[in-house]
């Protein structure tokens, strides 16, 4: 899962006592979408982030991305799609990583067609993670059963981040078919 991180974590050092408190909230919320644990306590902290009306408008997108996340790693979809449609509607600039998080929700939820046009936005633009957008795009393509253009996403998103092993391990899959 891609996870966004908010620039306002950078300044919690220097903020005000009262600011800083006011930003904890946002900081369990990304923590617990970064580490994938806990997933039920950070959607608490992430939903009184956003209750705080001092966050500014890109963190408070980056809240809705990151409540996003952890409501696919809690298995609750639907709620996901919104948090990612907020983040874009908030933040434009956001749109990328919340169509790639979008494409991840919709193959949850068997709607690849969606998911595949979801990953296809999320590339066409700015993504902090074009890898994790076109390893959907490819998770997508094969459940439509277009296993050559899986494959070349798969290969694109093993070039986009050569350090993550998820492209290349299912890309062993069409290199030995008896693995499917």
């Amino acid at each position: 899962m891609s996870v966004v991180r908010f620039a306002t974590v950078l300044l919690l050092a220097s903020a005000a006592p009262a600011a800083a408190q006011s930003i904890l909230p946002a900081l369990a919320c990304y923590e617990g979408a970064h580490s994938g644990e806990g997933a039920r306590a950070a959607i608490n902290e992430c939903v009184a982030a956003l209750h705080d009306g001092a966050l500014a408008r890109g963190d408070r997108a980056r809240v809705h991305l990151n409540r996003g996340v952890l409501y696919v790693q809690s298995r609750a979809y639907e709620r996901a799609l919104g948090d990612f449609q907020d983040a874009a509607r908030i933040a434009p600039d956001l749109a990328g990583d919340a169509d790639a998080n979008r494409a991840a929700a919709l193959i949850h939820l068997g709607r690849h067609r969606e998911a595949l046009a979801a990953a296809e936005r999320a590339l066409a633009g700015p993504s902090s993670n074009p890898a994790f957008a076109h390893f959907n795009r490819a998770v997508a393509l094969e459940h439509l059963r277009d296993f050559g253009g899986a494959r070349q996403a798969y290969q694109d998103a093993a070039l986009a981040d050569p350090n993550w092993p998820a492209p290349a391990q299912e890309l062993r899959r069409f290199r030995n078919p008896d693995a499917n």
